[in-house]
């Protein structure tokens, strides 16, 4: 979310229009989703590999 906040500030500043914003945003979302998978996935290897 931190790519995303930083897209505002830019938006807000007008270095990008907001359809990009709301274009980037669904993209944004995607990935996070995918980087939140990918944690939990390596934190149960780990905890499986602790027991």
């Amino acid at each position: 979310m931190e790519s995303y906040n930083q897209l505002i500030l830019a938006a807000d500043l007008k270095y990008i229009g907001e359809e990009n914003l709301e274009e980037l945003k669904p993209q944004i979302d995607a990935v996070a989703r995918m980087l939140n998978g990918l944690r939990s996935s390596l934190l149960k290897k780990l905890e499986d590999k602790k027991q």
